[in-house]
């Protein structure tokens, strides 16, 4: 099973991670946790934290895509490296104390904000690392369209939702998956004829057949018969742009 994991480049990547932050951390002793500790017990102790770290977030992580999946990365960042924080702290106190050093609750406060500066830290990386990845933004949606599967890349792209993690993608040849955020998508669709109609929806302008209302609500109706709702929050932008009539 670890054999199969590590054939995985994100995988691979991951533990790579793991191992030399938990070895800077070692190094470093910040705010003196570990100057206690053997060179191998305070190795052990970050690395087995951010072994910890990165198995939750392999949990919460989807969830938070998909929950804060139109914002800003910065943003996005920000608010995982504070929940992060948060599933951390309870398991430095529970090691604190199977290790014979409880943390006083007078020092809980103060402990949960050197958590955070770690924690930020560390998203710091990951943030810097998904811009200097990130596709160069092109005026024509070129970047997204590239991603689209090859089983569906000729047809005509119709539109893009959010579904848990992933994203399908409706073009005049059938639907995918992809794993990506909505809002990243958005982005590299920058210049392309299309808008973001919902929370969890995009429509390219060329593939909306005809409006339809039904009990106060406003559906587009594309050319594979998809019913797409429009939320009240897209709703003006829509009707600026003419596409609601």
């Amino acid at each position: 099973m670890f054999a199969r994991l590590w054939l995985n480049i994100s995988f691979r990547r991951d533990a790579i991670l793991i191992l030399a932050i938990g070895s800077l951390l070692t190094l470093m002793s910040p705010f003196g946790v570990t100057t206690h500790l053997s060179l191998f017990a305070a190795w052990l102790y970050w690395t087995g934290l951010m072994a910890w770290g990165w198995l939750v977030s392999r949990f919460i992580g989807p969830i938070l895509e998909h929950k804060l999946s139109n914002i800003s990365l910065f943003w996005f960042y920000f608010i995982a490296s504070v929940i992060m924080a948060l599933v951390m702290f309870p398991a430095i106190i529970l090691v604190q104390k199977i290790m014979g050093f409880p943390v006083p609750l007078s020092y809980w406060p103060t402990l949960y904000f050197l958590i955070w500066i770690i924690s930020v830290a560390i998203s710091g990386v990951s943030f810097l690392e998904k811009r200097a990845f990130r596709p160069k933004e092109a005026n024509d949606g070129s970047a997204f369209l590239a991603r689209i599967p090859a089983k569906i890349s000729d047809g005509g792209l119709y539109a893009i939702s959010s579904e848990d993690h992933y994203l399908r993608i409706q073009t005049s040849r059938g639907s995918d998956l992809i794993l990506m955020r909505l809002a990243d998508a958005i982005a590299e669709l920058k210049g392309y004829d299309g808008m973001q109609v919902h929370r969890s929806w995009w429509v390219a302008r060329q593939s909306v057949d005809h409006v339809k209302r039904e009990q106060g609500r406003i559906f587009l109706i594309l050319r594979d018969e998809t019913a797409v709702p429009v939320s009240r929050t897209f709703a003006p932008a829509l009707r600026a742009a003419g596409w609601l009539g």
